[in-house]
């Protein structure tokens, strides 16, 4: 079984950095050291159930969450002030697997914080294709910045960058580039209906890849089967324990 720890943990900053995101800080050097790229950890938000977060960042004995204040479980975590503890369990999941070749990222909103941690731990610079509604929920950018990430910007109001969606903005790459395909390898994360034209593009274009999916989870390690999901090869997986990291080819659409 795959190590992880359930700990109470002190929060060194939970800050802002958009109208709708906040950076969470913890820090742990247990989960920081065997923490890798595409996994999570979940957070004991209302007594009750846990919420699912991919960690964004591993700087030394801290570790990141980066997440949009949109339902209770968030909400209740944007209330918490450095000082105070959560009841977090993790590493959790599986991790992306490095390969060869250009990486290119295709993210959209929060979907950027465990592409993110990926950025930070491959030792070559890539692409980064990112969506999001307005220039306000532009976050995460900074690891891209520093290792200078030719980034990619799709606004769905025209109010920064391409004005259109981040699956718009790729075709376009795609099709106004002379580019050798199999020397590309696509990771995305994001909403679902993203990820499933990501699937198309990458089938139709014969790309290879992973994602990170995202579903509700309870457990977080595969014991509730609550986050099954059906693969193309017809086989049942649950995104918390066989993922959330999956190969673009292995995920059949629609996900409930």
């Amino acid at each position: 079984m795959a190590k992880y720890y359930q700990l109470n943990l002190e929060i060194q900053e939970n800050r802002n950095i958009s109208p709708y995101h906040k950076i969470l800080v913890l820090r742990d050097k247990k989960i920081t050291e065997i923490s890798q790229p595409g996994q999570f950890v979940t957070i004991l938000t209302d007594g009750l159930l846990r919420r699912p977060f991919s960690i964004s960042s591993v700087k030394k004995d801290k570790f990141e969450i980066l997440y949009k204040v949109i339902g209770k479980g968030t909400q209740f975590l944007s209330k918490k002030v450095k000082g105070e503890f959560l009841d977090v369990m993790g590493p959790l999941g599986n991790v992306y697997k490095v390969h060869t070749g250009l990486p290119i990222f295709i993210a959209g909103g929060t979907g950027i914080a465990s592409l993110r941690f990926l950025a930070q731990k491959l030792t070559s610079s890539g692409i980064l294709f990112y969506g999001v509604k307005t220039k306000k929920e532009i976050i995460g950018l900074d690891v891209f910045i520093q290792k200078k990430w030719k980034i990619e910007i799709a606004t769905e109001d025209g109010s920064y960058g391409y004005k259109g969606t981040v699956i718009e903005l790729f075709k376009k790459y795609l099709n106004g580039h002379m580019i050798d395909f199999q020397s590309i390898y696509v990771y995305s994360a994001g909403p679902k209906e993203m990820l499933k034209m990501v699937c198309e593009i990458c089938e139709k274009n014969n790309l290879k890849g992973q994602m990170s999916l995202e579903k509700i989870i309870a457990c977080g390690v595969g014991a509730c089967r609550g986050c099954v999901i059906k693969t193309k090869d017809g086989e049942y997986k649950t995104v918390c324990k066989d993922g959330p990291v999956f190969d673009i080819n292995d995920v059949l659409f629609p996900i409930d």
